[in-house]
C-alpha cells in the first residue's frame, strides 16, 4: 500500500504535512516556495515578537541573528515566529498564523526544539 501524505496545518505562507514543511516567499527573487523534508530540519525555536529588536518580528530578509525571514504580507499582525535550523546550515524564519500550533506539530513529528 502506498504512503499518503497528510496535511496537518495550512495557512497563507505555511503548510505542514506528515513528511515536509512548505514555505512560500523563501527566495530572494520572486518569493518562490520551498519544500523542506522534516528529516532535514535539525531544530527549531519559537520566538515572541518582544524578543526581537524593537519588539517586532523582522521584515523579509536577514534578521539580527542571521536568520532569513520569508516574505509574509501579514507579518505586522503576527506576535510569534518560528526559526528553523536546517542540515545544510541555513536558518529560516517564518510567521505562521498559529505559531504555537506549528511548533507543537513539529515536536510531535520528531523535530528537536531549541531555546
Amino acid at each position: 500500500m502506498a504512503h499518503s501524505v497528510i496535511t496537518l496545518y495550512h495557512d497563507r505562507t505555511t503548510t505542514v504535512t506528515s513528511d515536509f514543511l512548505l514555505l512560500r516567499g523563501v527566495s530572494k527573487i520572486l518569493g518562490r516556495r520551498e519544500r523542506f523534508a522534516l528529516d532535514d530540519i535539525v531544530a527549531f525555536r519559537l520566538r515572541e515578537a518582544t524578543e526581537y529588536p524593537y519588539g517586532r518580528v523582522p521584515e523579509w530578509g536577514i534578521s539580527d541573528d542571521n536568520v532569513w525571514f520569508v516574505k509574509d504580507p501579514q507579518r505586522w499582525r503576527r506576535r510569534s515566529a518560528i526559526e528553523l535550523v536546517l542540515q545544510d546550515g541555513r536558518a529560516i524564519g517564518f510567521t505562521p498564523a498559529h505559531a504555537a500550533r506549528v511548533a507543537e506539530i513539529l515536536e510531535t513529528r520528531g523535530v528537536k526544539r531549541s531555546s
